[in-house]
């Protein structure tokens, strides 16, 4: 499918025309411009249990290159209330693909929990959020409320397999077309895989960071040594690691260029 190759090129192009959609960029006040979902409260099933979650707000997208520059080029990237017992402020490796438009990749989950404590601070002076409100990552039973909700489906769209649904790798599974664009590509631009709260690429592009600890899901203590959850798979994933139910680990101080960050509303504890 031609169309599918030139995906990646059409994304870029939209990136140097000046890509307008929502929740995409960066907006007039200088903050990152967040799409958020509301993802209505509901049961979630997995690691051996049942949990009832209520409903919460979570980003449209994963973050982008452009929304995550702004933290970096900030004059306060580096206040120590930010970062994890004066872990530090470490300038991550650049995204392998660093158009304004693809997600963020090679931020470790410090680094993404320093960005949201720093876009908590400042979207609470700019009145975006309610003083008893913080942004922070998805735990995994979020996660997969917000990318499947409460029907047992496999993937964010349903439970069959759709050829050129998402951006990952058909090949590994022998697949007749053998899709795989081998890198990130714009988010947003696989429609038909949104998830039913109206989530993109929930399936592919890049794995994202979850706040909970990968051997514990109900512990989102923060430390520097347990690994964290990841889930959506990659662009090097194949069908099962797309699949709602697959999930990763990695450690707290390691990013790389196929992990990224989606953030979310939850109540200030």
């Amino acid at each position: 499918m031609d169309w599918y190759g030139r995906r990646p090129a059409l994304g870029d192009l939209l990136a140097v025309l000046g890509d307008r959609r929502a929740g995409v960029g960066v907006g007039a006040d200088g903050l990152p411009d967040i799409l958020w979902r509301e993802v209505s409260g509901g049961e979630v099933s997995q690691f051996g249990r049942t949990r009832s979650l209520a409903g919460f707000r979570i980003a449209c997208y994963p973050i982008t290159n452009s929304q995550y520059q702004v933290f970096r080029d900030a004059e306060d990237d580096a206040e120590p209330a930010w970062w994890f017992e004066n872990w530090g402020a470490p300038a991550p490796d650049d995204s392998d693909y660093t158009q304004p438009n693809r997600p963020r990749t090679n931020v470790c989950w410090l680094e993404a929990l320093a960005y949201c404590r720093w876009l908590t601070s400042h979207l609470k002076a700019a009145g975006g959020l309610a003083q008893d409100e913080q942004i922070t990552l998805p735990t995994e039973d979020q996660w997969l409320l917000a990318a499947a909700g409460s029907d047992g489906r496999r993937y964010p769209w349903g439970n069959d397999w759709e050829t050129g649904i998402a951006n990952c790798n058909e090949a590994e599974d022998a697949m007749p077309l053998a899709l795989n664009l081998r890198q990130t590509t714009a988010v947003g631009l696989y429609p038909r895989g949104d998830s039913p709260a109206g989530l993109a690429d929930c399936a592919g592009n890049v794995y994202e960071w979850c706040l909970n600890k990968y051997d514990d899901p109900d512990d989102t203590g923060i430390d520097t040594a347990s690994p964290r959850g990841l889930r959506g798979g990659g662009w090097g994933s194949g069908r099962g690691g797309v699949a709602v139910s697959a999930r990763n680990g990695g450690n707290p101080d390691n990013g790389a260029g196929v992990v990224g960050i989606r953030v979310c509303v939850a109540r200030s504890p």
